[in-house]
């Protein structure tokens, strides 16, 4: 077989970020082989296809014991599973390849407006309420959720100025830190830099030392909040971030 073309860009993640990046191996699926830009040589895993991000991190995608009950009688087939999980990940890669494309492309340079309307508290409130009624105050379930809920939002405070701006971004959460000291960056940031986190989180898991029953608790609930935030998505997500100024564009670039 003749080595495919290789295109001159591709889209990539870097942790949650998505970047412009130059592509190394192309996967054929017909072949089930990936070819190197170098050798054109044999390698295992599969990279990048079709310019297009294909590894979001599937541990958002299994379906839990607890919706599995409930859904048996109309989603029993392997089938409709994959098809909903499918759906999750097209829907989840919209998202964020148009949060990308907003803050970094080329002659776009827009940035999310701050304060949200929607922020990571409000909607992480919302979520508790909703997935809170099946709990019973007083259980250790519920004792768990509450506790999650509320390491969400403090690892948000915590993570984002770390791990969750692109350069562009990095102007602006400066100004709001002067502008409004002492706030938590979640009762100013929205569920676009939210979902980012949440994209990381599998990834950060991994390095850490708990269990595995805690791991599985954990993603258990991460999952139940992707899910909430990808339902009302048209309430919390925006469909335009706002224009930047000059001025702007000019402190972002020595940031």
């Amino acid at each position: 077989m003749t080595t495919p073309t290789f295109p001159s860009k591709c889209l990539a993640f870097h942790g949650p970020m998505l970047y412009e990046a130059k592509p190394l191996r192309i996967y054929d699926p017909e072949a089930n082989k990936t070819y190197t830009r170098a050798t054109s040589s044999d390698v295992t895993t599969p990279p990048i296809k079709n310019g297009v991000p294909q590894d979001l991190p599937k541990e958002f995608y299994p379906v839990n014991s607890k919706q599995t009950t409930a859904s048996t009688a109309s989603d029993s087939s392997p089938s409709a599973a994959s098809d909903k999980n499918d759906k999750k990940q097209k829907l989840l890669k919209a998202l964020l390849v148009d949060d990308w494309e907003f803050v970094t492309k080329e002659h776009q340079y827009k940035v999310v407006p701050l304060p949200r309307e929607v922020t990571v508290a409000d909607i992480l409130e919302a979520y508790a309420k909703v997935a809170g009624a099946s709990r019973p105050v007083g259980t250790a379930e519920y004792e768990i959720f509450t506790e999650v809920i509320s390491g969400i939002k403090h690892y948000f405070d915590r993570a984002l100025g770390n791990i969750l701006l692109y350069r562009f971004e990095r102007q602006q959460y400066l100004n709001i830190r002067k502008k409004f000291p002492g706030v938590p960056m979640s009762e100013i940031y929205g569920p676009e830099h939210l979902l980012r986190l949440f994209v990381s989180l599998p990834a950060l898991i991994a390095q850490t030392n708990m269990d595995q029953q805690s791991v599985a608790a954990l993603r258990e609930h991460l999952e139940e909040c992707l899910r909430f935030m990808l339902k009302y998505r048209s309430k919390f997500f925006l469909k335009e971030y706002e224009n930047t100024s000059p001025h702007y564009e000019a402190m972002s670039r020595g940031t």
